[in-house]
């Protein structure tokens, strides 16, 4: 699903095992701090493909925002927190 995500012109710069991996950190602190509740599979699946999505959108915006302020195109984008 993550390589799904990302669009052709950015694989260059965005990795999709590190927006899964940033994704399951997430997942881990968030299940660790109480903060998310999961009912179910389903639940998790769900949600783990919300913030793969936000993920991939946040890594596009970084490196729109890098290259507009004149980064190389070797740069690479910061996906976890």
């Amino acid at each position: 699903m993550a390589d799904r995500l990302i669009a052709s012109s950015l694989c260059a710069h965005l990795d999709a095992e590190d927006l899964v991996q940033g994704v399951s950190i997430i997942l881990r602190q968030g299940l660790r701090d109480g903060k998310l509740e999961i009912e179910g599979p389903q639940q998790l699946i769900r949600l783990a493909g919300t913030l793969l999505r936000r993920q991939a959108a946040r890594g596009a915006q970084r490196l729109k925002s890098a290259l507009a302020l004149g980064g190389s195109e070797r740069y690479r984008v910061r996906t976890g927190k």
